[in-house]
């Protein structure tokens, strides 16, 4: 059975809240009380290395016979701290990754997405799994190999008083934004348009982590959260006091790739793609997106830089 992957520089502990369960949640997603059991097990039909793949890999990767995977904090269902560990979707796909490659794997959480890409930048890492949202301005940090699609919506409370159903309908409403990230952008563009229509600019408020933002909704401290569906599935079906509406919509992006990233000049890219066409091919990666119940987010190729 292959050892839980430890993460660096992390004390882990659980704590007694008499709160929501929304509240209860972010304290365990950040304090590392979720448990997953697909890091231990990725469930695929991959096993063991593939020489043809390992072949593939940069001289220093294969010279240190690891790979150093950064992620950006809890983000449900990909990483969920768990005991001084970390499991979730990008974990178990993690694994099955590396042991293709023939390689160990570490994951380290680097807190948000602005520091996780100057990380990346500085060379602290070999890449990230994200799943990260593509784009032309995020292309210039690295390539991205992508393995999921995405579709972006709001996560507001069950009453829903302002009627959010839309980017068309935010005018005037105060909105949760993960920092950093591409929703922050097609928000913004949103309020400016509010504002020449006439109508109230949107109070744009943004979060380092889902957690602290899905508690924003539940609190009432925000009117929704603007961010991917999966990750605000995983919370509306923990809280019934919240929902997820407006995944029908384009919301500024429609189908969105979102992948891995990892730098132009580390020579990981094709080692990556091979192992990702691998475990898509011999369904490993079906099973484990299946399990998530992330069928809908599912790709039938791998590509590179799609975001356009």
């Amino acid at each position: 059975m292959r050892q839980r992957t430890r993460v660096p520089s992390q004390r882990w502990g659980c704590r007694r809240l008499g709160a929501v369960l929304i509240s209860t949640l972010m304290i365990m997603a950040s304090a590392g009380c979720f448990a997953h059991g697909g890091s231990e097990d990725a469930g695929g039909t991959s096993s063991g290395p593939d020489e043809s793949i390992a072949a593939l890999l940069p001289a220093e990767v294969k010279s240190s016979g690891s790979l150093t995977i950064l992620y950006g904090g809890p983000q449900p269902p990909f990483y969920l701290p768990n005991q001084g560990t970390v499991d979730g979707v990008s974990v178990d796909i993690g694994h099955a990754l590396a042991d293709l490659m023939g390689v160990k794997v570490e994951f380290l959480n680097i807190g948000s997405l602005p520091s996780l890409v100057a990380a990346l930048d500085a060379g602290r890492a070999d890449l990230s799994l994200g799943p990260w949202g593509d784009n032309p301005e995020r292309q210039k940090v690295g390539t991205f190999v992508d393995w999921m699609k995405e579709k972006v919506a709001f996560l507001v409370s069950k009453d829903n008083p302002k009627n959010i159903n839309g980017l068309d309908t935010v005018c005037g409403s105060t909105i949760a934004l993960l920092a950093g990230g591409q929703a922050t952008v097609v928000m913004q563009k949103q309020s400016d348009k509010c504002v020449a229509e006439g109508k109230p600019a949107v109070d744009m408020q943004t979060f380092q982590d889902w957690a602290t933002a899905a508690l924003a909704v539940s609190s009432g401290r925000v009117d929704a959260y603007f961010s991917s569906v999966s990750g605000m599935t995983y919370y509306a079906q923990r809280d019934e006091a919240m929902k997820v509406v407006g995944a029908d919509q384009p919301n500024g992006f429609g189908d969105l790739p979102m992948g891995a990233i990892v730098k132009d000049d580390s020579g990981l890219q094709p080692a990556l793609q091979a192992a990702f066409e691998r475990i898509l091919a011999d369904g490993t990666y079906d099973k484990i997106m299946d399990e998530a119940g992330l069928g809908l987010e599912k790709v039938e190729t791998i590509g590179v830089n799609l975001g356009k």
